[in-house]
């Protein structure tokens, strides 16, 4: 089951855990929950993880996720 992070895009999608989503030119990230707070994690070696802020949502675009497009993890 997806745990849904309580956050939407910029294009009001909700963002689920196993999202995929694009911040910035670096490529796709993935959302996960560790600690009680969702991230996203890099998909680039010089990409570090990040918080998955509620200032920062407005910038993230969901473009799949891990289960129905894992070739966008490639």
């Amino acid at each position: 089951m997806l745990q849904f992070t309580g956050l939407k895009d910029k294009n009001r999608k909700e963002s689920y855990q196993g999202d995929l989503v694009e911040v910035d030119k670096h490529g796709p990230r993935e959302v996960f929950f560790e600690g009680g707070a969702f991230y996203t994690r890099a998909r680039h070696p010089y990409d570090s993880d990040s918080l998955v802020a509620y200032y920062e949502i407005s910038e993230i675009k969901i473009i799949g996720n891990v289960y129905e497009n894992p070739e966008l993890l490639q």
